[in-house]
């Protein structure tokens, strides 16, 4: 479908608004699991609408394949470049990060589904419900404390919706459905890689372990007790695929009030290999659909472009003769073309900002890996975190109160830093938004990431990113512009034009440029006057003509244009006679013009001046 431009205030969308926006450019719609939700569209400048294409107006626009048509405001247009303008809208649902909800206790979802209405400080259009039974049986209570934002208590901070009651939010214009499980599984099998050279198969395989090496500490009569298992490893059945054994070490403690038995321990152990599916690869894998014809990997290509998000997809590694189960956790759907550009498979790395979020423990299990304690192989347990006096003694105790600290992360109260967390529970990159508090509006920002350091002014996902500082701690020089200059002012560096400008008293191991020079090119002067005699002495007579009409008449301090000598047409110089030099001037030859033709001498005769007297010259 076309993509439909309404007001701002519209919630029916079943009309063409203000109409079908059916000369655009592009269009597509990008969707991830408990997380962002947006359309971007380039439109030309002189578009039929672009007149009525304004900020908080509605383009509805399909996102996906089977899905109706959705609602997003627009909150970016950009200046045009080439003609296009880019624009950007999120979901609808992005409102309500603007309806604040007062505190409340309840137990049970349905309950908590209720209050999120019910306590709403400013009108709430949306409703919410979940899928089927889904949660009746989970009686956790759901508690705000402090008066917070309607879209963060659903995914976007701990003790959220999705952190107390689990499932997966799909929104459909102004309604929110929870589901246990919202894709569904038709039995879409990709096989991933032909060997383990394969680079993608390899970064897939580096975080996965083939066992464990569970322990318990703790105290027993006034000691410190270690309890561990005889074989020390519990391998999965997949260890022998790998090329090399992966363990991770495990610490159970917090899993016994009281000091375990050897097999209460084994078992512990078989629990958790079972529970996260240890040995097999955590897939992360994007399927473009381009030139998805031309892959064997993709043959059976018809079901795999009619999944959708949180669709479930079996990824088969044949070089480790393993296979495992993983969600569509992002899809972008081309508006205009009907189809899917690229989904990804896997786990997506969620943002701790206000729309893209992670849970609580992970944020802080991140901060105690990132404190005084990083050297340790200990992690803090959810039941110790509990504890805010124990967490911040452990991060330190300048810092923030635990949620605190989590809400200046996560983006909940506004700030400037970001960090990103991988499916492993991993810091993945720090960023800092330079122009804005809220990410998904600010264009000036910088990343640091395993690639080094990075800047752009157009956003973190649609901007072009420069790299200051590479990987191997080289700076990008072409990222260099300005003027270098040292505290004194006196010498500076211009990086654009590469000109220096340096004191005269600069000094180069020592030594000033002066003399520096000086020892480079010995005797300048002396050398120069020595070419200059040379030169005169091997003048012609042209050159001496010329150089006698140079220079000033003292008399008048003007040019000179005649000293009274002429180059005649037989090639002689010859001295008109009215310019006989007096005053006892001895010139042994020279001669005096006879006839002048347009300044030019056709006769003459030689003469010779002794003392100023002119004399016929003496015959030889």
């Amino acid at each position: 479908m076309k993509p439909i431009l309404f007001a701002e205030g519209s919630t029916d969308f079943s009309t063409n608004g203000i109409g079908r926006l059916s000369d655009a450019i592009s269009c597509k719609v990008t969707e991830e699991r408990n997380g962002g939700y947006e359309l971007h569209m380039e439109y030309p400048i002189d578009g039929q609408l672009m007149g009525d294409i304004r900020y908080s107006r509605i383009i509805v626009a399909k996102p996906a394949d089977n899905k109706s048509a959705q609602p997003f405001r627009i909150y970016r247009i950009s200046k045009p470049l080439s003609g296009v303008v880019e624009i950007d809208a999120e979901h609808i649902s992005y409102q309500m990060a603007h309806i604040p909800i007062m505190p409340f206790n309840v137990v049970g979802l349905t309950n908590a589904m209720t209050a999120v209405g019910t306590y709403a400080a400013e009108t709430n259009p949306f409703t919410f419900s979940r899928e089927g039974a889904f949660g009746q049986v989970i009686g956790n209570s759901f508690k705000v404390e402090a008066p917070d934002n309607l879209r963060s208590l659903l995914f976007g901070k701990a003790g959220s919706f999705i952190d107390v009651y689990g499932g997966e939010w799909e929104f459909d214009g102004f309604n929110a459905i929870l589901h246990k499980d919202r894709g569904a599984d038709n039995g879409v099998t990709i096989r991933y890689g032909k060997n383990l050279t394969d680079l993608k198969q390899e970064e897939n395989i580096e975080s996965t372990y083939t066992g464990i090496c569970p322990y318990w500490k703790g105290q027993e009569n006034g000691s410190d007790v270690v309890v561990s298992l005889p074989e020390k490893v519990l391998h999965t059945n997949q260890a022998q695929n790998y090329p090399y054994q992966r363990t991770k070490i495990v610490d159970m403690t917090s899993s016994f009030q009281t000091k375990p038995t050897v097999e209460q321990l084994r078992q512990k152990g078989q629990e958790y290999i079972q529970n996260n599916d240890v040995g097999s690869p955590t897939v992360s894998l994007d399927v473009s659909f381009v030139a998805l014809h031309q892959t064997q990997e993709y043959a059976d290509l018809t079901r795999i472009e009619h999944i959708n998000l949180c669709d479930t997809v079996k990824v088969v590694f044949p070089a480790l003769n393993v296979s495992t189960k993983a969600k569509v956790v992002k899809t972008v759907w081309n508006v205009l073309l009907d189809r899917y550009d690229s989904i990804t498979i896997g786990a997506v790395q969620g943002r701790l900002s206000a729309t893209l979020q992670a849970s609580q423990e992970k944020a802080v299990e991140q901060a105690v890996a990132q404190s005084a304690q990083a050297a340790s192989t200990e992690y803090a347990s959810k039941a110790e975190l509990q504890s805010v006096a124990h967490a911040t003694a452990r991060i330190d105790t300048r810092m923030y109160e635990v949620e605190d600290f989590i809400d200046a992360m996560s983006g909940t109260n506004g700030g400037y830093i970001f960090l990103t967390i991988d499916d492993n529970e991993q810091t993945d990159e720090l960023i800092v938004t330079v122009d804005s508090p809220v990410f998904a509006t600010a264009q000036k920002m910088f990343r640091f990431n395993e690639s080094g350091l990075c800047y752009t002014t157009g956003g973190y996902e649609h901007g072009t990113w420069t790299t200051i500082i590479d990987n191997t701690g080289k700076v990008n020089t072409s990222a260099l512009s300005g003027i270098i200059s040292d505290a004194a002012s006196k010498n500076s560096w211009n990086l654009t034009t590469g000109a220096m400008a340096l004191a005269s008293d600069v000094t180069f191991g020592g030594k000033s440029i002066a003399t520096i020079v000086g020892e480079l090119m010995p005797d300048v002067s002396g050398s120069l006057r020595t070419a200059l005699n040379t030169y005169d002495t091997n003048l012609n007579q042209t050159a001496v003509l010329n150089k006698l009409k140079a220079g000033t008449d003292p008399s008048n301090n003007t040019a000179r244009t005649d000293n009274g000598f002429y180059l005649g047409s037989d090639g002689y110089l010859h001295m008109l006679p009215e310019r006989v030099i007096t005053g006892g001037a001895n010139i042994s030859s020279v001669y005096l013009p006879t006839t002048i033709v347009n300044g030019e001498v056709t006769s003459s005769v030689q003469v010779q001046i002794v003392n100023g007297i002119i004399y016929p010259a003496s015959s030889s």
